[in-house]
């Protein structure tokens, strides 16, 4: 279900319906009835009613969408900002019968931004002060050298000093260094799309800008052996990942720095290699490879429940001070709350691509139906489908738009399942009363799919494509902008197609005689920039209509 708020209202603001996650936004249990009773402008402050009422509402009726941000007000005064979505739904009269709504909570995304940029300015604040301290050491070994040069005896003790303010400046251009790399990866973190693309970046950074050694990302895996499975790697490695075999069991080879920090989801610091006796299984590797020290990170999701590791190397013993831990340790809850939002938002993604497939394939079993009961017309709505999107591609409109009129199109013919096999499949001409019978078959199509949510305005699709330029087509004799774009793109190429194919009273009258239809009628009956775009496909672009179904004996 989703989590936005999806409603109702009738066009003089009452509300018709809203969902249970919506009941639960604005503050009212999911039983209550009272939202029925509400108008949709009292669901907004009154700063935000005017351009609601007075902008949105007729942009949505004027353009079927409107889309904006703005406040929802919760039955307890809370503002809530959301991102607001309204669409306008014709009736069968063409006019607006309602309009629907959905709002998406911003909140979250709010207290994100509000964090990053309060990080930003700490990080500023810090660089600040770290710069001005590092100015300040510069200045006392200035001082120190120069008295080092009056007296022999306290140039020595001078000198003790200036090892001290040397490691002081080293730290102090670590913890920088730190700092910088969790900016950077917070900024990698808001653009990231990719899982893989997300760890290799973070690792890379902690490489370029943290100017560690070798930065690696491995996933705990649940078998047998517990492996630890390296994801993403930055920086000299020379195959170190692959001979490392890391488990993350309570074994010999599962005390190192990386099994030890996921078993107790807590940072491990390898001081150095050559001494510490939990690196044994790898110090001559990590040796070779001048792995001196090391930091493993524990990666969890939300719940606590390890998801992996980040390990960090460094050519030098005793390389991680406290203060670079402790950044390192928020970069680490940056790439575990990153990984968690990002498999979020691809199993939310797949479950929608599933559902649409699902609807789609539906459509086209229906379409299939319909085809099987009428077999002169057989594989006529794939064929005006096929030129109804290249008609679309012709005049630029959007993949989304487009793919909306295929599945219009492959059901335009959908109210034909109301009229008897016997009149479509007829070997002569019709009557006038069996050409009225036929002429209902749009309406019968759009009361089919009309309580089917789609992301198109499908069943208006099917209702209009016998709608005409100047009025006279049916069932509605709706005019110019009173049909919708699709429809009109449909109309064409049904005409041309149904033209071009085999008919129970007739034989196909060919592409030219279809072509010079659309062009008499050019502008009167059917809309220009569709015509002429479907004129430059056949005669510049050299389309061809899909091959038709053998005609029968």
């Amino acid at each position: 279900a989703t989590p936005d708020l999806v409603g109702m209202a009738r066009m003089d603001g009452s509300i018709m319906y809203i969902n249970p996650a919506g009941r639960r936004m604005i503050g009212i249990d999911d039983g209550a009835a009272d939202p029925l009773t509400l108008n949709i402008s009292e669901m907004h402050p009154e700063w935000a009613r005017k351009p609601l009422l007075e902008e949105g509402i007729p942009a949505a009726i004027r353009d079927g969408v409107w889309t904006r941000e703005t406040v929802l007000l919760a039955r307890n005064d809370t503002e809530i900002p959301v991102l607001q979505t309204v669409l306008s739904h014709p009736g069968e009269d063409g006019n607006p019968a309602y309009v629907s709504t959905t709002m998406h909570d911003l909140r979250k995304l709010r207290e994100l931004e509000g964090q990053t940029k309060k990080g930003r300015q700490a990080l500023t604040t810090i660089n600040r002060n770290l710069e001005e301290q590092v100015r300040k050491n510069k200045e006392v070994t200035q001082q120190l050298e120069h008295k080092m040069a009056e007296d022999d005896k306290t140039r020595q003790a001078m000198l003790l000093m200036l090892d001290d303010l040397n490691v002081s400046n080293a730290e102090v251009r670590k913890t920088n260094r730190a700092l910088k790399l969790l900016s950077k990866c917070n900024g990698v973190l808001v653009h990231a799309e990719k899982e893989e693309d997300f760890l290799a970046e973070i690792c890379k950074l902690a490489v370029e800008t943290g100017g560690y050694m070798m930065a690696w990302i491995g996933f705990v895996e649940h078998d047998a052996a517990r492996t630890v499975r390296p994801v993403a790697q930055s920086g000299y490695e020379d195959g170190y990942l692959e001979h490392i075999d890391i488990t993350w069991a309570d074994t010999e080879r599962g005390q190192g720095p990386a099994g030890t920090a996921i078993r107790s989801q807590t940072t491990v610091i390898n001081e150095d290699s050559l001494t510490n006796p939990n690196m044994a299984p790898w110090r001559e590797d990590a040796i070779k490879r001048g792995y001196r020290s090391s930091i493993a990170l524990p990666l969890t999701d939300r719940s606590r429940v390890p998801l992996g590791i980040f390990s960090l190397y460094a050519k030098e013993p005793h390389a991680f001070g406290e203060e670079e831990v402790v950044l390192l340790e928020e970069l680490a809850n940056e790439i575990s709350y990153g990984i968690t939002s990002l498999r979020t938002r691809i199993a939310h993604e797949q479950h929608t691509v599933v559902l649409r497939q699902s609807l789609e394939q539906s459509i086209q079993a229906i379409a299939d139906t319909v085809e099987a009961r009428d077999p002169y017309t057989a594989g006529h709505q794939r064929g005006v489908a096929d030129l109804a999107v290249a008609i679309a591609r012709e005049m630029r409109l959007t993949e989304d738009r487009i793919h909306g009129i295929h599945l219009a199109a492959n059901i335009h013919d959908l109210g034909k399942i109301h009229v008897p096999a016997e009149i479509l499949s007829k070997p002569g001409r019709l009557t006038e009363i069996e050409h009225q019978l036929i002429r209902t078959h749009p309406q019968a199509g759009y009361d089919i799919v009309k309580g089917i949510e789609f992301p198109w305005p499908i069943a208006q699709m099917i209702l209009q494509h016998h709608e005409k330029m100047d009025g006279s087509g049916y069932p509605q004799g709706l005019k110019g902008e009173q049909i919708l774009p699709e429809s009109r793109i449909i109309a064409v190429a049904d005409v041309v197609e149904a033209m071009s194919s085999h008919r129970p009273y007739r034989v196909g009258l060919g592409l030219d005689a279809a072509l010079e239809e659309i062009e008499r009628h050019r502008g009167v009956l059917y809309d220009p920039e569709t015509v002429d775009a479907c004129i430059r496909l056949f005669r510049e672009q050299g389309y061809q209509l899909p091959a038709a179904s053998p005609r029968p004996a």
